[in-house]
């Protein structure tokens, strides 16, 4: 059997591997000749994964029996609609791929539900000052994006005409998104629906660039997040409710969420597995082979046994971890650190460093320009402290001068 993936970036590694560890065959599928997953796939094919045309030809002249995506957005709706097309099994219909996909329609399904979230309003180039609602600084985003692409912070009306443009050249809409900025803590809750009803299973701090320019970009995420015993009950809550009014009935949901002073605030949410590793996270420290599952589940072979293995992962687990998804500053590359080097750190149940040898790192703008990331695991608070700082003062990303361009969540690391 065939089961296309929709994305070959890192982030889709492991799933790839794990299609192949299944006895499948994985088609990676993207816009890229030479993505990472397509090194390693029994079967390639180009194509965008916001194109449900591309896809779908993609599709057919590679047989799949099934197809989906993990740790990317966007390709969430195509997946589902591509699905629908062929015939095959989805665990989510087109529409409520669009509804967990496209901005605007996922906060008017907010309002019918009372679930809450920021204030917002829609924008174009055509936009009066006089007709604003939301007062600066102001997040402008694009409707339909991934990645904290055209993702910016600003502070005044001239300011967000000038950002316009750009954030719209990453959106397929003609207006973007302009809301209250709202200082704040991030959390993300990685589950499974099954049947309509939610089993959590992690809720991690989400980690972010302190610099606006990186706006949003992620550099780790902590488990469990320090929130929890205050807004638990809160975070269920919502989570519940949004997998009933969503119409959510199966398969992996990850949802973000927004803790600061007037409370606890919805950001977005979406059904497919999370993009910081959480595949393997959940897997190696929490137990639960959640790759396998939604492989299974997309090709509707999941059985009883699998959903028990589920339904028994201890949530909050009594363990703690982070995965760092690191950066690194301009530079080019001389010497990185061995993935051998890294695992042997204690605490360190993965890592690896995207670049090799004379590549070229450029400055950091978007999420899927990470230098690498490394799972770490400790008994407690103190000694996975004690883990992260041990890993950043070994691991090196050395340029010709032998100066370390590594960033320690977005702050040089010179060791």
């Amino acid at each position: 059997m065939r089961v296309m993936i929709l994305g070959a970036g890192y982030n889709q590694l492991y799933a790839i591997e794990k299609i192949q560890s299944m006895g499948y065959q994985a088609v990676a599928s993207d816009y890229n000749v030479d993505s990472p997953g397509k090194k390693i796939a029994d079967l390639c094919q180009l194509a965008s994964t916001f194109s449900y045309e591309e896809t779908l030809a993609a599709a057919k002249e590679a047989k799949i029996d099934a197809l989906y995506t993990s740790g990317s957005d966007q390709p969430v709706y195509i997946a589902a609609k591509v699905s629908e097309t062929l015939g095959l099994y989805s665990n989510l219909d087109s529409q409520t791929a669009h509804l967990v996909t496209n901005k605007k329609a996922m906060k008017e399904r907010f309002t019918e539900a009372g679930i809450p979230f920021l204030k917002s309003q829609l924008v174009d180039e055509s936009i009066e000052e006089a007709c604003l609602e939301i007062s600066f600084p102001a997040v402008l985003k694009p409707q339909d994006s991934q990645g904290q692409r055209g993702l910016y912070l600003v502070h005044s009306y001239q300011e967000m005409k000038n950002k316009l443009r750009e954030t719209l050249k990453n959106s397929r809409q003609k207006q973007a998104i302009l809301e209250s900025y709202y200082p704040s803590d991030e959390i993300t809750i990685s589950g499974w629906v099954r049947h309509k009803k939610v089993k959590i299973i992690s809720v991690c701090d989400r980690l972010r660039f302190s610099d606006e320019r990186r706006l949003g970009i992620c550099v780790a995420h902590e488990y469990p997040s320090k929130h929890f015993d205050a807004y638990g009950d809160q975070i269920r809550a919502y989570t519940n409710r949004i997998v009933e009014s969503f119409g959510i009935e199966n398969g992996p949901i990850y949802f973000q969420m927004l803790i600061g002073r007037d409370g606890l605030f919805v950001n977005e949410i979406a059904c497919r597995i999370g993009g910081a590793y959480e595949d393997m996270y959940i897997e190696k420290c929490l137990g639960l082979d959640i790759a396998r599952l939604q492989i299974l589940e997309v090709l509707n072979k999941a059985s009883e046994k699998e959903y028990h293995r589920l339904q028994a992962v201890e949530f909050p687990a009594k363990k703690y971890l982070s995965v760092e998804l690191f950066f690194a500053r301009p530079g080019t590359v001389a010497r990185v650190s061995s993935k051998q080097s890294m695992c042997a750190l204690q605490g360190v149940v993965d890592a690896s460093i995207f670049y090799q040898v004379e590549d070229t790192i450029v400055e950091t703008k978007r999420a899927s320009q990470r230098a690498g990331f490394a799972i770490i695991c400790a008994p407690d608070r103190k000694s996975l402290k004690e883990n992260i700082d041990q890993f950043y003062q070994t691991v090196r990303i050395l340029d010709e001068s032998g100066r370390n361009l590594m960033l320690k969540r977005g702050i040089p690391h010179e060791r």
